[in-house]
């Protein structure tokens, strides 16, 4: 009760106003605050009562992208509503309630602190939000806006609604939460920036609350800006779990059978090398590109082609095409799937499979515990790549035009240039659907073709016991493999 008189005789002293300079955040490694300070204009009373009880209402932490640590939303309340009802007490009961959030939010419970955040969303006067500047926000962490973003919004849609610029700095700092600070502008970078709106509440909640699943995003972000700064175009593709076991066993069986080391890529199907006539898959490419093949069966189109988006969030408003949901949910198209036999098989190598048959079992089923999401692809193409292997197409796979400054092009380069430096130049950018055309002698061709990365989100324990059997299995296969070619050599040799 007395500290609550005092609080109230404080409120009665002279409003005029000082600077005051506040640590900011705090440096992700080290925990220490950062040397930049933010000058803030405070009252005579808010200072006061800050220095009274010992506090710093505008403390606030900015965590590392992968750090385990969240922040309440109490702290944004308290940033916005604590710095910016303590330059103007233009109304005493609103300030204090703004105060009293900021310095106290991490103690209320969530029923009370709720009610508070509602009450000044509905009752800030106008006078008070008009005073907002962008650098009022800037120094609030990506983290905190995305927390407050998640839960408690009524406030922050008041202030963006009547100043615009808010809004873009908002969106600014959720990208940086959600893929990571970039040097450069990327296609996923801009195109998160104009079309964030669009992200469903219960993934954006989702995401928002698994910081494991938000660090893979950061690394493919990560990767993307690398690809991009070497003059390269990227996609990303979903597939299910089990794909990337399939992948993973047919690369090590080819790399036996070819011996050749194969990086930087993905298997997308599994053929021996050269097992289709070359002219016949250029053809293939070629026809597709001039959009020669529009009549063909609907569902060998689709097995000759690759779906993909151009942004890790792109076709946001198109679940049925957005890569980022079928990760989430572990899904894809497709109806078929490949036995390990069948592997061993098309590379000519069934009869060393039945050595092994238990142990495959054993490690499919490891694979397939190690993992609740599916498998994520970043693809990334040579320019010239691009031009002979990637084209805009509709849901059906058939080739389209995007009109890009009044101009239709199919030329998925120029879209792309656009996409990356000015979104709005083409209209409904989100619903573009890009597919590479699947030919043996261009994307299907572990040299020759695009680099393709892999990214998962998988128990570490499991995952490792299946790398470790996997690698196991292997060296001994290839010790049957030699043993089984000096057989041969020394039949031929006599």
């Amino acid at each position: 009760m007395k500290k609550l008189i005092l609080l109230i005789l404080l409120l009665s002293l002279s409003n005029s106003p000082i600077q005051a300079s506040y640590p900011f955040a705090l440096d992700p490694a080290t925990k220490a605050p950062l040397t930049t300070r933010v000058k803030l204009k405070m009252t005579n009373t808010g200072l006061k009562i800050a220095q009274f009880l010992k506090c710093n209402p505008y403390y606030i932490f900015n965590d590392d992208n992968c750090d385990n640590s969240r922040i309440t939303f109490h702290l944004m309340l308290g940033a916005f509503t604590g710095h910016l009802t303590m330059k103007k007490f233009s109304n005493k009961k609103i300030s204090i309630l703004g105060f009293l959030l900021g310095t106290f939010g991490s103690v209320l419970t969530l029923k009370v602190a709720k009610k508070i955040s509602n009450f000044l969303g509905k009752h800030l006067p106008q006078k008070i939000l008009s005073t907002i500047k962008p650098n009022d926000i800037k120094f609030i962490s990506e983290t905190t806006i995305a927390q407050y973003t998640k839960n408690y919004n009524s406030f922050l849609k008041k202030i963006i609604k009547d100043h615009p610029y808010v809004k873009k700095i908002i969106n600014n700092k959720i990208v940086v939460y959600f893929l990571g600070k970039t040097k450069e502008k990327t296609q996923s970078e801009q195109h998160l920036k104009s079309h964030y709106n669009l992200l469903d509440k219960s993934m954006e909640k989702d995401l928002l609350n698994n910081n494991t699943v938000r660090c893979m995003i950061n690394k493919i972000h990560t990767k993307e800006q690398e690809e991009q700064d070497k003059g390269r175009y990227t996609f990303v593709h979903a597939q299910q779990w089990h794909w990337h076991f399939t992948a993973d066993l047919f690369k090590k069986l080819w790399e036996l059978q070819y011996n050749e080391i194969i990086n930087d890529y993905q298997f997308l199907r599994f053929e021996a090398k050269n097992s289709k006539n070359k002219k016949n898959e250029i053809k293939k490419r070629t026809n597709a590109i001039n959009d020669n093949d529009r009549y063909t069966i609907y569902m060998q189109k689709r097995a000759d082609r690759l779906f993909m988006n151009h942004a890790i969030f792109g076709n946001l408003g198109n679940s049925g095409s957005f890569s980022m949901r079928y990760f989430l949910e572990n899904f894809d198209r497709s109806n078929i799937n490949y036995s390990v036999e069948e592997l061993f098989e098309t590379l000519d190598l069934k009869k060393f499979y039945q050595k092994y048959e238990t142990q495959f079992e054993q490690l499919r089923k490891l694979h397939e515990e190690s993992s609740q999401y599916g498998n994520m692809l970043l693809l990334s193409f040579s320019e010239n790549q691009l031009k002979n292997s990637v084209i805009p197409t509709d849901f059906g796979g058939d080739r389209i035009n995007e009109t890009v400054n009044n101009t239709q092009t199919y030329n998925t380069k120029t879209i792309l240039d656009a996409l990356r430096n000015d979104p709005e130049q083409i209209k409904n950018c989100d619903e573009i659907i890009y597919c590479a055309i699947l030919t043996q002698d261009l994307v299907l061709d572990p040299k020759n073709g695009p680099r393709i990365f892999s990214f998962n989100v998988t128990d570490e324990k499991k995952f490792k016991a299946y790398e470790q059997l996997r690698d196991e299995i292997f060296a001994k296969l290839a010790q049957d493999i030699e043993l089984a070619q000096k057989s041969t050599n020394i039949v031929l040799a006599s």
